[in-house]
């Protein structure tokens, strides 16, 4: 049996109470309740609804339940900032640990009613409904009330319930009330020739819309449009797009990301979308402006009962597609939300095919246009583009930069167009990106030497923004000319001053001591403070004992501890863990052995999951104290990547953090191939950053995410280019600035992470950027980042065959380099001989 794959990221504890009684209030309290509220409308005036969503991230998140609040770390780790939350079995103290949960990381919970106030078989409970409301009402998590799940649809609950559960709450609470309906609840067609969510307007204040096409034994991308009754996702979210016009309320799609818990014998058809299939659904839902979107259900999906389904589309269970196929399409949503947010630019790009949809939205924070586009059908296209947006004050729309579709060049639009080929239901998002006009050598200033690059390269044709090119035409005439007197002086963020090399800053200080060398006593202070200033770096450094795998037994069995070998082993089918299904070590591995090419023939740690395509995982420990004593980490290890999976899919992921899962302050990933990964090779550097946009109220975790220069490498079914590759990872320990961080990265950049790689006995490639992570104990439960990267744990999880070595981690005021030493040296000693010579 194929086991799936997963990387142990989720908490799994939570055991369902069913021993919570409902409480039920007297009748004679409903009676009272009634009359007060009756007075409440007629002596105050109507209460309003005020929307806690229109601001702050766009909302994406997770149909859960109250009474599992261990959920919460995890959705909040994987990106998302909203819940909407069943009362379910849910207890006076799991639902309050939910909401303070919630609140510490920033996120917001729609909350649900116990079904015993609210329902089609018995009165309203309006005592319990006001008690409920007051009791959470001033939390800082909620953001509103969930009334109902299909009330329309399934138990028939009548208007007249639903009317006076909204008044209650209205009466005491502004916070939005919400409905979930069924598809056929919008449909004419099937509601008697009404739309169920404008008839019942007035009983809620947003409504949700849920769709779950996917289906076991159907193919990818079934039941999209037109296929029969419940098989008409396309135009589902069309009507609901007009249900919300004609209604005047907000809607919210709630998408599908469970299936059938198989493993415990249940059926129903249902399965897991693929990573295609699902970000179709999202950005198709998008394209009908909803307010939110939601996935259903984190209390299945996120708690091991979405059962691995060997032979269908997606083959693995929900705590792989919970990062397979969520957390980067959350990603992508996170990027894009302050421009969701913000709503279209009507008419700004067109198309010439009738089944590719576009828009445009741009993001008031950081001034960025984006493009997104979708292939709305079977088959493939390759429609051409028009850009008929305005151009920004002094600027050119030159290109289309691919965002999230892999290592895709950025395309030139040349006159206003460009094209792109799409296959069947593929989604692209691009940016918009500009030039500034004048700048003919790309300096992001207009000056003097711009009239220069145009004279170097005049004559010259290419693609907008070539070299000499300042007006954007692609070609290089003297029409650049006028464009640069046009807008002589011109500028545009660089986003801060590059900083010195070690060397030039040793030659200024050079020059410094040579302006000062008359004065005795600056003299004598400054030699003292550059000796002083060496002390730290030769002597403030530290380092773990590295690890080479040397001093290890061969074997294929290999079960360290951390006391014993500083390590831990953990796979999902470890014979070696109690507990575990027992499998011939042969089909998954982690090995003590011989490195298998020349480049490394020393003992290496070997991670082996092409058996079945689990995530083994190993965690180093080192017994570090405290590795963040200095101002710099440098962590370095050694990989060679050799075969995949299954012929779809390779992954390698290391991360500095609390263990296998959880919060990390730099997190390596390496990923091709397969359906539920991206089509081409992956490596990026990513961090979480706590509170990373600022707006009123707690914030949010999101990651930053770059690609690491360098990461061509191959890696099939069969075979790869098995070569030893590099990777260095430096953590600058300073404080954290986001502020500061966003207006100067190169200069300001306490908190951050940046990584290089190598071939092994190659020149470094570039550095990446430095990107944020959250260096402060922020008071939430399960993110105390201040401790939680301060022990040098290392944790590696491999989809495939790879092998490493040399790990290391130094900490510590970072080593000058040679040339910088001896400048320093000779500065000193030529000031100590002048005063000999007087």
């Amino acid at each position: 049996m194929v086991k799936s794959s997963k990387p142990n990221r989720f908490i799994s504890t939570f055991v369902p109470r069913k021993d919570i009684k409902v409480r039920q209030a007297p009748q004679y309290m409903g009676i009272l309740a009634t009359t007060v509220l009756c007075v409440v409308f007629l002596l105050s005036p109507t209460v309003s609804a005020v929307d806690p969503f229109a601001t702050g991230p766009y909302p994406t998140g997770w149909y859960d339940a109250l009474a599992v609040w261990e959920d919460v770390p995890n959705i909040y780790f994987l990106g998302g900032n909203t819940t909407l939350a069943l009362w379910g079995y849910s207890s006076e103290y799991s639902r309050d640990r939910y909401l303070d949960e919630a609140a510490a990381g920033g996120m917001r919970v729609i909350m649900g009613f116990d079904d015993a106030f609210i329902n089609a078989y018995s009165p309203v409970d309006v005592a319990g409904i006001l008690d409920y409301v007051n009791t959470y009402k001033d939390h800082p998590a909620v953001a509103g009330w969930y009334t109902a799940d299909e009330p329309w649809y399934g138990p028939r609950t009548p208007l007249s319930t639903m009317q006076l559960a909204y008044d209650t709450i209205k009466s005491v609470d502004d916070k939005p009330v919400f409905i979930t309906f069924t598809e056929y609840a919008l449909n004419p067609v099937e509601a008697g020739g009404n739309i169920i969510a404008v008839d019942w307007k007035n009983a809620y204040d947003q409504f949700l819309l849920d769709v779950y096409p996917t289906r076991t034994g159907e193919p990818e991308f079934s039941r999209l449009e037109n296929e029969g009754r419940g098989k008409d996702f396309k135009n589902d979210m069309i009507r609901a797009q007009q249900a919300s016009i004609a209604a005047d309320r907000p809607w919210w799609a709630i998408l599908s990301g469970w299936g059938n818990n198989t493993d415990a014998g249940e059926t129903g058809g249902y399965r897991l979308p693929t990573y295609n299939e699902s970000r179709f659904a999202t950005y198709w839902a998008l394209s009908e402006n909803p307010v939110g979107i939601l996935h259903f259900a984190f209390y299945r999906t996120g708690r091991g009962q979405a059962s691995a389904q060997p032979g269908e589309p997606y083959p693995y269970d929900g705590g792989q597609w919970l990062v397979d196929v969520w957390e980067p399409q959350t990603a992508e949503l996170n990027t894009l939300g302050p421009a969701l947010l913000n709503g279209k630019i009507a008419g700004a790009v067109s198309d010439d095919a009738t089944d590719i949809r576009t828009d445009v939205y741009y993001d008031p924070d950081t001034g960025k246009y984006y493009m997104v586009t979708l292939n709305s059908t079977t088959g493939s296209e390759t429609p051409t583009f028009t850009v008929n947006l305005a151009d920004p004050p002094g600027e050119k729309i030159i290109s289309a930069t691919p965002l999230f579709e892999g290592a895709e060049p950025e395309i030139p639009i040349i006159g206003d167009q460009f094209s792109d080929a799409f296959s069947q239901y593929e989604v692209h998002v691009y940016e918009l990106t500009t030039m500034l006009l004048g700048d003919a050598n790309g300096s992001d200033t207009v000056s003097a030497d711009d009239y220069g690059s145009v004279q170097a390269n005049f004559g010259d044709t290419g693609v907008p923004g070539l070299p000499g090119d300042a007006n954007g035409t692609g070609a290089v005439s003297a029409d650049d000319y006028g464009s640069v007197q046009l807008y002589f002086g011109a500028t545009r963020a660089m986003g801060g001053a590059p900083v010195p090399e070690p060397a030039t800053l040793a030659l200024l200080g050079a020059g410094g001591l040579m302006l000062i060398r008359r004065r005795k006593r600056m003299r004598k202070v400054l030699i003292s403070l550059m000796v002083l200033s060496l002390i730290p770096a030769l002597a403030g450094a530290g380092a773990s004992n590295p690890e080479g795998f040397e001093g290890y037994a061969l074997t294929t069995v290999w079960d360290p501890t951390v006391i014993g070998e500083g390590w831990i082993r953990y796979g999902e089918d470890d014979p070696l863990i109690p507990g575990r299904d027992p499998e011939p070590a042969s089909t998954n591995t982690v090995n003590i052995a011989v490195g298998s090419e020349p480049a490394n023939t020393t003992q290496v740690l070997k991670l082996d999951s092409t058996g079945n395509g689990e995530n083994l995982s190993a965690l180093w420990y080192q017994s570090i104290a405290d590795a963040d004593a200095g101002p710099v980490t440098t962590t370095t290890f050694q990989f060679m990547p050799i075969i995949g999976h299954g012929n779809t899919e390779y992954r390698m992921s290391i991360s500095r953090g609390t263990g296998f899962s959880g919060a990390y302050s730099w997190s390596v990933l390496i990923g091709r191939g397969g359906a539920n990964w991206w089509p081409n090779e992956a490596l990026h550097l990513s961090t979480y950053d706590y509170n990373e946009v600022e707006y009123p109220g707690p914030g949010f975790v999101a990651y930053h995410r770059e690609d690491i220069p360098g990461g061509d490498f191959e890696v099939t079914s069969s075979a790869a280019d098995n070569i030893w590759y590099t990777l260095e990872i430096e953590e600058d320990n300073g404080a954290y600035d986001y502020a500061a961080w966003v207006a100067d990265s190169v200069n300001n950049h306490g908190s951050s992470s940046r990584a290089r790689l190598k071939i092994a006995d190659g020149e470094w490639n570039a550095w990446t950027g430095w990107l944020l992570h959250e260096d402060e104990d922020n008071g939430l439960s399960y993110t105390k980042y201040a401790s939680s990267f301060s022990n040098g744990r290392i944790g590696t999880y491999t989809n495939g065959r790879t092998e490493y070595d040399n790990f290391s981690m130094v900490w510590g005021s970072p080593v000058p380099e040679p040339a910088t030493l001896g400048l320093l040296c000779i500065g000193g000693a030529a000031m100590l001989r002048r005063k000999k010579r007087r």
